[in-house]
Formats: structure tokens, sequence, C-alpha cells
């Protein structure tokens, strides 16, 4: 079991741990850089899950986090549109020799490159698979 407070309080931490790895540099990406929270802002009859977690959840992690004493603003959408303007969301500018794989039921597949930009920078979208899945090793 974790807290609120825990959660906050090892994300804080900005030496390299033997558990979490990456789990900072990723909420910092959310933060400030994607804006992509899994939130259950939509209707209950969209999603399963209710109203437990809405975006003002996120907000608040991210200002305790890496504002603490409120220094700086925090501007999802500005910083979103900033990231997408300066590598192209998802058309990146001058990629080259990129392979995008995301699977079907991947929620961050919806903000990712799903289809070939052109023949150095190609898509695969597995079908059925989420997460890292094809990344996982399979085991009979």
């Amino acid at each position: 079991s974790i807290s609120y407070e825990q959660m906050v309080q090892e994300l804080s931490i900005v030496k390299a741990l033997p558990f979490g790895v990456g789990f900072r540099q990723w909420t910092y990406q959310t933060c400030f850089e994607f804006g992509y929270y899994q939130t259950t802002d939509s209707p209950s009859t969209a999603q399963p899950f209710g109203n437990l977690v809405p975006i003002d959840y996120y907000l608040q992690m991210c200002n305790d986090t890496f504002s603490p004493n409120g220094e700086i603003v925090m501007n999802p959408a500005g910083n979103v549109d900033q990231t997408n303007a300066l590598y192209g969301g998802n058309k990146p500018h001058g990629a080259t020799k990129i392979v995008f794989v995301n699977g079907s039921i991947d929620p961050w597949h919806s903000i990712s490159v799903t289809s070939d930009i052109n023949d150095s920078v190609e898509a695969i979208l597995i079908q059925g698979t989420a997460h890292c899945a094809n990344t996982i090793p399979f085991v009979k």
C-alpha cells in the first residue's frame, strides 16, 4: 500500500534508486511535456472507474513533486502545445530511421505514430496488445 504523500516523497528523490527506474522522469514528462494523464474525468458511461481520479489529482501531484513551493506555474495545455510544436507531435519533424511500436489496447497509442510516415519512419500496430506487451518474453 502506498499513500499519496509517500508517492510524492519517492517521486521527489532526484538520485538513482534501485526501484521505480525512470518513474520520476516519466512523471516529469507527463507533467511538463505530454500532459497525457489517465483520469476518470470522462462520463461514467464511457469508463467503469467512476470519478475517483480526476485531472486535478495529477496536477496537484505535479505541483507537489516538482514545485512544492509554487515556483512553477502548471500550464499543461501550453506545455503540450510547445512540445508538439518543437517535436512535431505524431508527425515528428525530420525523423529518420525510427520504428514506432504500439498496441491497439495501449492507451498511449492514440498519441503516438500509428501509420508509416515515410520509408524510414515506420509504425507497427499490434492488435490486442497493451503497453510494453511486445517487450515481454512469451512463456508457455
